[in-house]
C-alpha cells in the first residue's frame, strides 16, 4: 500500500519528504489508485495493477521509454510501443500455456495472443449476441497491432537508413501510443478477468 512507503507527515520535514517522494512517482507515471495501491496515471500508460500480471517491470520498462520519448521522438517511441505489444503478447501466451518460436514473425505472435483468448474473429461462436458488431472490434483491434508494426518498419530507428524519416511527427507516434497501449490493456484485461470466455 501507498501508505506503507511514504515517509509520516505531520511536521515539515517529513511533508517535504512526502512531497518529494510523490513528485518523482507522479514524474514515472504513477500515481495513488482509490485502494492505495501504485498505478500508472491515466493518459499515455497502460494501468495495470502492479500485483495483477507476473513479471510486470518488463512492460513497465516499455512504458518508460514510451513516456520518455513519445513527444521527442517519434520514431524511437513506435520502437516502443511494438516491443510494449510483443511482451504483452508473450505474457499472455505464456500465462495461458502456449509458446511461441524464437524467430516467430510479429503477426503470428498478436494471433496466437487474440487465440489464446478467444479474441480473434474466427474463434467467436456464430450465434453470440452483437457477433456482427463485436466482429468488427476485435478486426479492428487486430489491425491496430498489425498497423504499428508496419509503421515501425518503416519509421523506426531499428534499422541502419541511408536517407532522412520524413512525414512521422509527435502527433502520429501519439496516435500509435494510445492505440497500441489500448491494445496492450484489452488484452491484460481479458487475461485478468476471471470471467473471460477464454477460461472455459
Amino acid at each position: 500500500m501507498l501508505a506503507d512507503v511514504l515517509p509520516p507527515g505531520g511536521d515539515e520535514s517529513g511533508d517535504r519528504a512526502r512531497d518529494k517522494l510523490m513528485r518523482a512517482l507522479t514524474d514515472d507515471g504513477f500515481a495513488p489508485g482509490p485502494d492505495g495501491r501504485l498505478r500508472a496515471a491515466a493518459g499515455r500508460r497502460v494501468e495495470i495493477l502492479l500485483d495483477q500480471i507476473a513479471d510486470i517491470e518488463v512492460l513497465q520498462e516499455h512504458l518508460v521509454r514510451i513516456d520518455r520519448e513519445v513527444d521527442t521522438d517519434p520514431a524511437c517511441a513506435l520502437s516502443a510501443v511494438k516491443t510494449l505489444i510483443e511482451s504483452t503478447a508473450k505474457i499472455v501466451l505464456r500465462e495461458t500455456g502456449g509458446t511461441w518460436a524464437r524467430n516467430v514473425k510479429f503477426p503470428t505472435l498478436v494471433s496466437d495472443a487474440q487465440k489464446a483468448l478467444d479474441l480473434m474473429v474466427g474463434t467467436l461462436a456464430p450465434d453470440k449476441a452483437g457477433d456482427t458488431s463485436l466482429k468488427m472490434v476485435l478486426d479492428g483491434l487486430y489491425k491496430v497491432a498489425i498497423g504499428i508494426d508496419e509503421l515501425r518498419n518503416r519509421y523506426g530507428r531499428d534499422h541502419g537508413r541511408d536517407t532522412p524519416l520524413r512525414g512521422l511527427t509527435e502527433r502520429h507516434a501519439r496516435l500509435a501510443v494510445h492505440s497500441g497501449t489500448a491494445y496492450c490493456r484489452f488484452l491484460l484485461d481479458t487475461l485478468a478477468d476471471p470471467a473471460a470466455p477464454w477460461r472455459r
